[in-house]
Parts: structure tokens; sequence; C-alpha cells
């Protein structure tokens, strides 16, 4: 009789666990800021290997930065940000094209497990001619003529007119005199004669 006393082992592994990590949007306000009284910006966020809701960033008054994390991303994502909304701004003010730097990688963040990867979207304000929006074109501003050259209401023109019209006056009343003496002279003459 023939007995098989060997033994199979057969040893199981564990499966890899996945692994995850963040990205996170920096906002920056730069430029003429004071136009700036609050207000939210929406992003597209675009990943490799993960969907990813909207995301927005609400940046108070009297400030010019805020940043949101988006966690749960599988390690070895790439991602792409984009700016799909903006706050407001005052009259005479307008926002310029936004700018997104990915610290280094070409134009995109990779995630890593345990890590945050981090994008910078940067938004500069420019201020344009008061009351105006930058960019567009100011409505030309018309100068009224210098009040002496109005005639009527003008206090220059009324003054000289005034002597004009003294001297004027002054002229007929000189002429009148001088056609009016003679009459009594020639009278005189005709008496003499007669």
């Amino acid at each position: 009789q023939v007995t098989d006393t060997a033994q199979a082992t057969v040893t199981v592994g564990t499966p890899p666990q996945p692994q995850y990590g963040s990205l996170q949007i920096d906002k920056t306000l730069t430029g003429s800021t004071g136009g700036f009284s609050g207000g939210a910006f929406t992003f597209g966020v675009t990943c490799v290997g993960a969907q990813v809701a909207p995301q927005t960033i609400r940046i108070p008054a009297g400030s010019t930065t805020g940043s949101v994390t988006i966690g749960g991303l599988p390690a070895g994502a790439s991602c792409t940000v984009s700016e799909t909304g903006k706050a407001s701004l005052a009259t005479g003010y307008a926002w310029g094209n936004p700018t997104v730097g990915y610290g280094g990688t070409a134009g995109r963040a990779t995630i890593a497990a345990n890590a945050t990867a981090k994008v910078a979207v940067e938004n500069p304000v420019t201020a344009g001619p008061k009351g105006t929006v930058a960019g567009e074109t100011a409505t030309p501003q018309v100068t009224p003529p210098a009040t002496d050259s109005l005639v009527p209401g003008g206090t220059s023109n009324d003054a000289s007119n005034g002597l004009l019209i003294l001297l004027a006056a002054m002229g007929a009343i000189v002429l009148m005199l001088g056609l009016v003496r003679p009459a009594p002279a020639r009278a005189r003459r005709r008496n003499r004669r007669g």
C-alpha cells in the first residue's frame, strides 16, 4: 500500500489597493482689483481616468485669492483646468485673459498617490476711462464754445455792442447839430439883404 503524504502549498497574494491623490485649484486676481467687490468663479476640470464635477471658488470683497481642493482622484490621472465663468466687475473695469499654470508640468496636472497637485489660475483686472469698460471706445465728450463767443447772454459781446451803439448815437447827434446850426445863419443873411 502506497500512501501519498505530499502536500501542496498555495500562497494567495493580497491584491494592490487603489491609491488616490488630490487636485487643488488656486485662484488669484491681479492688476486694478479695486473694481472687484466679491463673487464666484467657475471651473471645468477634465481628468483622464476620472470624472470630476464643475468647481466653484468664491472670493469675498476685499480679497484677491481663493482655492478649492478636489479629493479622491486616482493616482496617475492627468487633469486640465479651464475657467468657465467670472464674477462681475464695477463699471470702468474689465477682465483680462486668464492664465493657467500647472507647476512646471506642460499643460496638465498629474495626480500622485497621497499628494496634492496644484493648478494656479490668474486673472488680471484692467481699468479703462471713467464710465467705460476697458477695451471699449469711450463716448466723445462735447465741449461747449466759450461764453464770450455767444451773443445771447454773453457779457463781452454785450459790452462791445453797447459801446458801438453809444458811438453811433454820439455821431448822429454831432451830425444833426452840424446840419441845424447853419440854418439860422442863412436866415440872418436874408434879413440883412432885405
